[in-house]
């Protein structure tokens, strides 16, 4: 894992130039009014999927192959870097969501004024688990040309990661919709559903973290597999 991580800061340092920060920014969206809270979270998609171009353009994966590093620490590397990607954002959404809490809008605040979920601790659950989806497709659909990925292989696992993701969250917005129990949990900032929120939100985040792992265990294998 020492070397993963490793690899995970000098794909940071190679294929994560400095302006593309600006991308972060794309989390204040969540200060709009009327707009989907989770649209807000999936902008991270642009983020990886010009990093990972970047790393295809540079030819740094090359580089990389040339150090002494087994193939799975390669692949786990390249993952961590991604999952670093995601999560940064997220907080980023969530000290966006936070600040929408305060912003007066029409006698409310913006993060009420929400169409479907709002920005509060399921929310970031939910999230937490359509970004595990996320991985869950895209990781192993990524590696399945043995590390020479073209731009069509990059763009179908995006568009099969985001199908499953949005899917997951399908599912939950339509529990909202239908379960009144859940839509008092999920759609509003009620006090009194503090502990379904947490529980939402741990239960999203251990979600996450077996997807992701599972997700990095199958690209591995379809790695090595040629």
């Amino acid at each position: 894992m020492t070397t993963a991580i490793k690899l995970a800061k000098a794909h940071l340092k190679l294929n994560f130039p400095k302006p593309m920060a600006i991308l972060f920014l794309m989390s204040l969206t969540m200060l709009a009014p009327h707009y989907p809270r989770i649209v807000s979270a999936m902008f991270f998609v642009m983020m990886i999927s010009s990093a990972l171009g970047i790393t295809r353009e540079t030819r740094s994966e090359e580089l990389l192959l040339t150090l002494p590093a087994k193939r799975s620490d390669l692949v786990k590397g390249q993952a961590l870097f991604v999952f670093i990607l995601q999560l940064v954002y997220l907080l980023c959404c969530a000290a966006a969501a936070l600040a929408a809490m305060f912003i007066p809008f029409y006698g409310k605040t913006v993060a009420v004024a929400q169409p479907g979920m709002v920005g509060n601790l399921a929310f970031f659950g939910v999230a937490l688990a359509v970004y595990g989806a996320f991985n869950f497709a895209f990781m192993p659909l990524y590696y399945i040309k043995n590390g020479k990925v073209s731009p069509a292989t990059l763009l179908i696992a995006c568009i099969a990661a985001l199908v499953a993701g949005f899917a997951v969250y399908g599912i939950f917005e339509l529990l909202a919709q239908f379960v009144p129990s859940v839509g008092a949990v999920l759609r509003s900032f009620d006090s009194g559903t503090l502990g379904w929120q947490l529980l939402v939100l741990f239960g999203g985040a251990a979600f996450y973290v077996g997807a992701s792992a599972l997700s990095v265990m199958l690209a591995v294998k379809r790695y090595e597999r040629g």
